[in-house]
C-alpha cells in the first residue's frame, strides 16, 4: 500500500515495476532503480502487455545493504515432489522491449518451477545483467535451475554468482534460448550446479 517513497515503500517488486511502467512514457531514456530492503518472501511476479509497455533505458534491481537483501520464494532445497512454488522472480510479457535489466547485491533463492527456478524471463527485455553481489542459489526447475532466459541476451559481471542450483533436464545454473548471446566477465562465477545436460550453462537456439 506504499507510495514508493523511502518512508512508505512498495510491498512488492511488481508494484514498484508498475509505477515505472506508468511513468515510462514521459522519459524513455531514463534509468530507474528499485531498491530491495530485506528479504522478500514468496515468488515475485511481474507481467505486462501491449497496454503498458516499458519505454525506459534500464531498470536496476538492487539490494539496499548487500546480498542479505533479496527474494526467498520458499523452497527448502530438498523436496522436489512438492507442488511447484514458482520462480523466485518472474518477468513475463507478450512482447519484448529494449530495456536493460540489472540485478545487483541481491540473493535470489528458494524457487521451484517448471522453467527458471530462480529467475524466469521471457520476451521481456533486451538484456539481463547479473552484477556485483548478486547470488542466485538453491533453486530448482526442469530447465534453468538458477536462471531461464528466453529471447533476450544474458550477461554476468563483477562478483555475480549462480551456484548450487539444480535442473532436471537442461541448464542447472543458466539456460539461454532463442537469443544465445551470453557474456561472462570479471570474477563472475557459475559453479556447483547440476543438470542432465549443461550443468552450469546450457545455450539453445
Amino acid at each position: 500500500t506504499g507510495t514508493g517513497a523511502v518512508d512508505a515503500p512498495f510491498a512488492t517488486i511488481a508494484k514498484a515495476f508498475a509505477k515505472i511502467v506508468e511513468q515510462s512514457d514521459s522519459d524513455p531514456d531514463r534509468d530507474y532503480e528499485i531498491i530491495v530492503d530485506g528479504m522478500l518472501l514468496g515468488p515475485q511476479e511481474i507481467e505486462y502487455n501491449n497496454e503498458n509497455t516499458l519505454y525506459v533505458n534500464s531498470i536496476t534491481l538492487r539490494g539496499k545493504t548487500g546480498n542479505t537483501d533479496g527474494i526467498n520464494a520458499g523452497w527448502d532445497g530438498k523436496n522436489t515432489l512438492l507442488v511447484e512454488i514458482g520462480s523466485a522472480l518472474t518477468i513475463n510479457s507478450d512482447r519484448g522491449t529494449d530495456v536493460n535489466l540489472i540485478i545487483k547485491n541481491l540473493t535470489i533463492k528458494g524457487g521451484y518451477a517448471t522453467n527458471g527456478g530462480g529467475i524466469y524471463l521471457q520476451n521481456t527485455i533486451k538484456n539481463l545483467t547479473l552484477s556485483d553481489g548478486t547470488i542466485v542459489t538453491n533453486n530448482y526447475a526442469h530447465s534453468g535451475g538458477g536462471v531461464y532466459v528466453y529471447n533476450q541476451s544474458f550477461t554476468m559481471e563483477g562478483t555475480a554468482k549462480v551456484t548450487n542450483n539444480k535442473a532436471l533436464f537442461y541448464g542447472g545454473g543458466v539456460y539461454v534460448y532463442e537469443y544465445p548471446e551470453v557474456t561472462i566477465g570479471g570474477s563472475a562465477e557459475i559453479s556447483s550446479n547440476e543438470a542432465q545436460k549443461g550443468g552450469g550453462l546450457y545455450i539453445g537456439a
